[in-house]
């Protein structure tokens, strides 16, 4: 480690920073996903199958 910071540096930080950002978007995306098609699942079987649950 450097006692000044550089502009590869910096530029390293800024690219691990939207690395990490776009891996938790995409994270939040699946998961609101996952559940949607969790919601419709359950709304297509409570509609086909109206005793089951």
């Amino acid at each position: 480690m450097g006692d000044g910071t550089t502009a590869e540096d910096t530029t390293g930080y800024l690219a691990e920073g939207i690395l990490v950002a776009t891996m938790v978007m995409v994270a939040l995306v699946a998961t609101v996903a996952a559940a949607a098609m969790a919601v419709v699942v359950v709304v297509t079987v409570e509609e086909v199958y109206p005793n089951f649950s």
